[in-house]
């Protein structure tokens, strides 16, 4: 008997997952954001942030994170950027969700005098972080690193950051990368991702990948993923590597449930459209570090942008779109 309330009662489960995925999916045991962070870090509760001019800091902080072209987009009251894109269009959640690019380490990670970042050929500190997404991620203009704006969203990343268990350095909370795939043994391919597309995204990001746009909210329901208001082209997303790890883990939202040769053949196709160009990309990865090694060394293999290293070795199209290892291998023998 108890053996049959039992199976009753895993039965409807089931039933009320498949009801809830539209159908059995890869997802329907997968690790919820509690597994993933194993109790390293726990959202803040936002009724403890104080009713004071700091306090005013974090919440628009978060607003902007959370609606950025109705403050700084095209047609805003300091149209710096020229993507309609939020910040929490990469940084899902509002910068909060584990695996998808959170923020709640960053004010450590980047805590002064920076991190060192080979394509920029700097320190960046958090301020420094923030300029290269309104660059790169948002095509737009840096803004000044202690404007209001930028000393906001500052201030709202400390807040989550004192959602980390004391105890727990921040080196150690779990999901503040999105996670490192195997690299597939072929190059990604565009055409098998078009229909991947066709199949999966284009309910929410639409048929020519212009997202949904939410006119009541200034903001987009579902994200351009191309064309002239998406990232430009020296976006870390318009890298195939980095796309596909936050597609994988990610996509589609809610129920990521893409296969690996899915997610990067959906990625190759997505980066094979028209967007942004950003000036000036030969200058990434340029000079020397603090060591004085040249920065080209370590020049992200899946770099669709010249100059390449090793040069001469891999055609454009190899470092676009794999296979990568070769690349990587390559690399490694000249280090």
């Amino acid at each position: 008997m108890e053996r049959k309330v039992l199976t009753k009662k895993l039965l409807a489960g089931l039933i009320v997952s498949v009801i809830i995925t539209g159908g059995v999916t890869g997802t329907l045991y997968a690790n919820t954001d509690d597994d993933i962070l194993q109790g390293t870090w726990k959202m803040p509760n936002e009724s403890d942030i104080p009713d004071d001019a700091r306090g005013d800091m974090i919440r628009y902080g978060k607003e902007l994170i959370v609606n950025t072209p109705k403050y700084l987009g095209p047609g805003s009251p300091k149209p710096v950027l020229n993507s309609k894109l939020s910040c929490a269009s990469c940084h899902l959640d509002a910068g909060t969700k584990p695996n998808a690019i959170p923020l709640y380490t960053a004010v450590h990670e980047y805590a002064p005098p920076g991190k060192y970042n080979a394509r920029e050929g700097i320190n960046l500190t958090v301020e420094g972080r923030i300029d290269t997404c309104f660059e790169r991620s948002l095509n737009g203009k840096a803004l000044p690193q202690d404007s209001y704006e930028t000393q906001s969203m500052k201030a709202y990343m400390e807040w989550l950051a004192t959602g980390i268990t004391p105890g727990v350095a921040w080196q150690d909370v779990k999901g503040q990368e999105t996670p490192v795939l195997p690299l597939l043994d072929r190059a990604a391919d565009p055409a098998k991702g078009k229909v991947i597309f066709s199949d999966k995204c284009a309910k929410c990001h639409g048929a020519n990948g212009q997202g949904e746009w939410d006119e009541s909210k200034g903001r987009y329901k579902y994200p351009a993923l191309w064309g002239d208001y998406s990232f430009n082209t020296g976006a870390g997303m318009h890298r195939n590597i980095t796309a596909t790890r936050f597609v994988k883990a990610n996509m589609p939202y809610g129920d990521p449930s893409l296969t690996l040769e899915e997610a990067y053949d959906v990625v190759a196709y997505l980066n094979s459209q028209q967007r942004p160009q950003k000036a000036n990309l030969e200058l990434d990865w340029s000079g020397l570090d603090p060591n004085g090694q040249p920065n080209i060394k370590k020049k992200a293999v899946d770099a669709a942008y010249g100059p390449y290293y090793p040069e001469g070795m891999f055609s454009p199209e190899q470092h676009k779109y794999g296979p990568w290892q070769p690349i990587m291998d390559a690399v490694k023998a000249q280090q």
